[in-house]
């Protein structure tokens, strides 16, 4: 009971209080640490940089590259390539930064055509204008065939024609000739028949040189429709058919030329039987017997056709 007694009557020990002991933190360290984040942070960068810059030359060379082609592409020295399943996982910087360029791709390509096209449009001109067409082109082996058959058909139609416009040009001549004889130094009884159906048969012969130049020049304009049809189906390509419409036309129109060159003969070839405007006219005198001479008579001046008139590209 005593005990008890004693143990209630003894003062109670005072609580302990907590106290701050000051303790050294290694600043320095938390300096590396912040310094070591940041050097990763950048080295990551980089390495999303040279992934981005290995993206946009395989785009470039590749633009319907896929992104198992692209993984693929990195393993060139392995003849199958099993794609990591790392890879596929969503948010890895290799399918992010491959998501990121090829809709910078589409984006780029998008802009670009809407800028040719709004520059063709400011300026007015058809886009076909800016770059020219090549000047020859070849489709398949059955139109390259019948291509070819319809020139040599154009060909041989401006030779024939040509052929018996020369002849008409050479009949006009000698008739000049004639009744230029006739009527050396005048018309008279007995010339004056010959000089009538030379000087008529002399026009009628310059008309038909003319209209056979008109006649060749059409029916080659239709053969060379018909080569662009038969090779632009055949190709399924205009482009095709007008190289062959060209082609046709220049080596038709190539004959041509060379059977109406420049000859020494008189009177010279013409093309329509008239002058220019503006072409000189000689007012020539014939003399009469006994030192007469008769009224001017106006001789016209042909002109005479160069080669880039009858030279039709």
């Amino acid at each position: 009971m005593s005990t008890s007694t004693d143990r209630m009557s003894r003062p109670s020990a005072p609580p302990s209080i907590p106290i701050a002991v000051a303790t050294p933190v290694d600043v320095e360290a938390d300096e590396r640490d912040a310094a070591n984040e940041a050097a990763a942070a950048e080295a990551r960068e980089r390495g999303t940089e040279m992934i981005r810059d290995h993206l946009d030359s395989h785009l470039t060379l590749n633009p319907g590259s896929s992104y198992v082609t692209w993984i693929a592409a990195l393993h060139p020295e392995n003849a199958t390539v099993a794609i990591d399943p790392r890879f596929l996982t969503p948010g890895n910087p290799w399918l992010t930064v491959y998501q990121e360029g090829k809709y910078d791709l589409r984006k780029g390509e998008e802009s670009a055509v809407v800028t040719v096209d709004a520059a063709a449009e400011d300026s007015g001109a058809p886009l076909s204008g800016v770059t020219e067409e090549p000047d020859s082109a070849y489709g398949g082996f059955m139109d390259l065939v019948l291509g070819f058959t319809i020139l040599i058909l154009a060909i041989s139609v401006a030779f024939s024609v040509e052929l018996i416009g020369l002849y008409c040009y050479a009949s006009a001549v000698v008739c000049f000739k004639i009744f230029k004889a006739c009527s050396d130094p005048r018309v008279s009884t007995l010339t004056a028949l010959p000089f009538a159906i030379c000087w008529l048969l002399y026009h009628v012969f310059r008309f038909l040189d003319v209209m056979l130049l008109f006649v060749s020049v059409m029916m080659v304009e239709v053969v060379a429709g018909i080569n662009f049809l038969v090779c632009s189906l055949f190709s399924l390509d205009r482009q095709v058919g007008r190289s062959a419409h060209q082609r046709t036309r220049r080596f038709a129109h190539l004959t041509r030329w060379a059977f109406r060159r420049r000859f020494e003969w008189e009177p010279k070839r013409s093309t329509c039987g008239c002058r220019k405007c503006g072409e000189a006219v000689e007012l020539v005198t014939t003399p009469y017997g006994d030192g007469e001479e008769k009224a001017p008579v106006p001789a016209t001046v042909a002109h005479i056709p160069e080669k880039e008139e009858l030279y039709d590209s």
